[in-house]
């Protein structure tokens, strides 16, 4: 794309950008149904990953259901025990009570013990998981490398071989799920399994509580949610209202009015979290050029992907050779590229070259370094902002 295109691009994103900023950041928008009446695409070979036990029935209970129906199979993997929820049966131990709600919820469904697996972190410790020490709090017992987390994932990968997988958004308020939607990604890296599977991603804890907040009825289509990921393409799936309830009653460590709001007429479901080469720059998502001699990945200058301005960097996760790697560009007042392993000292990296310009910023890497990595985990870290966007970008 030239110049020109570039320009128009990104001021066609940054006139979206405003549109969805515009008046909703503290409360569910006026309705706006029309996106969430295309289906999302289903398989017969479900992994769905949720940050706490009820988080796989609250966001993706209906199409567990739809795909067991077809016949299909389903695997859930619940990554904390949620022992830092609320306790409303005053349970002794919450983490092993939310278990046994889970299993109880999911045998429901027909899912057998099998089809359940749960890793036991530390609840409220994904993001710091996620994070520059890159290690991981287990319950009752000593941390390990966050590197331990992925390769549960990458297990599961293995062991369902989905050809749908449904995962946490990294726009989620949670720091548990926005954190495991990262790991998700990058565990899928990793595997690189073929054929690629669907990739969907759900927001339990969205702006304004979308889509849990009391201003849509349960029945209606719900509008698209409030903040940066409306600009995401999303798809909702018809449910049966009353059996999804059923199912969220379960969880009665933690039922509520608000958790009973998820047993809504529709679930949601947003596409566009992966990447692959050849793809332009969107308002939702950066883009990416394979080339001769480099891999340029183009990221618009808005509040909503990256804005210098506010201190956002970028950080590159992926697996060279099999192990993993990062590269951290801060991008104001200078720029500045370091690279290592996560958790490990960061050094300056000359195979990632930076130029941020007026509208974008352009990433370069050295294709003779990067050839062989096939892909990587990108995502913003933010600055002076909470939201902070996360995607699997493949060039080969």
């Amino acid at each position: 794309m030239g110049a020109l295109g570039l320009k128009a691009a990104a001021c066609a994103v940054a006139a979206v950008v405003a549109t969805v900023l515009g008046g909703c950041r503290h409360r569910c928008p006026p309705s706006a149904s029309g996106p969430l009446h295309r289906p999302p695409p289903l398989g017969r070979r479900l992994l769905v990953v949720a940050p706490h036990p009820d988080d796989e029935v609250l966001a993706a209970g209906g199409l567990m259901a739809r795909i067991l129906r077809q016949p299909g199979t389903v695997h859930v993997v619940v990554a904390t025990d949620g022992e830092a929820g609320v306790n409303r049966t005053r349970a002794p131990d919450l983490g092993d009570a939310r278990r046994g709600e889970t299993r109880r919820a999911l045998a429901d469904l027909g899912l057998a013990p099998a089809d359940v697996e749960f890793l036991g972190y530390a609840n409220n410790s994904l993001a710091n998981a996620w994070g520059k020490r890159w290690r991981a709090a287990r319950r009752g017992a000593d941390e390990t490398s966050s590197g331990a987390l992925v390769e549960a994932l990458r297990g599961a990968l293995r062991a369902a071989a989905p050809d749908t997988i449904v995962l946490p958004m990294s726009l989620d308020e949670h720091v548990d799920h926005y954190a495991l939607g990262r790991f998700a990604l990058l565990a899928l890296l990793g595997e690189a399994p073929v054929p690629r599977p669907t990739v969907l991603g759900y927001l339990v804890h969205g702006k304004g509580r979308w889509p849990a907040c009391g201003s849509i009825g349960l029945r209606s289509v719900p509008p698209l949610p409030p903040g940066c990921a409306a600009l995401f393409p999303w798809t909702g799936l018809p449910v049966d209202r009353t059996f999804k309830a059923g199912l969220i009653r379960e969880y009665r460590t933690q039922l509520g009015a608000t958790l009973l709001r998820h047993a809504r007429a529709i679930e949601s479901f947003a596409e566009g979290l992966v990447v692959e080469p050849g793809r332009p720059a969107a308002a939702w998502r950066p883009g990416v050029r394979p080339g001769a001699d480099r891999i340029a990945i183009l990221v618009p200058r808005t509040p909503c992907l990256v804005d210098p301005a506010a201190g956002d960097r970028l950080r590159l996760r992926y697996f060279r050779d099999g192990v993993l790697d990062e590269r951290l560009v801060t991008l104001a007042p200078a720029v500045d590229v370091r690279g290592g392993p996560p958790g490990g000292e960061l050094v300056p990296a000359r195979d990632v070259q930076v130029a941020v310009r007026r509208d974008t910023v352009h990433v370069v890497l050295d294709m003779a370094s990067f050839r062989d990595v096939g892909g990587a985990v990108l995502e913003v870290v933010a600055g002076e902002r909470r939201e902070a966007p996360a995607w699997l970008l493949r060039w080969s």
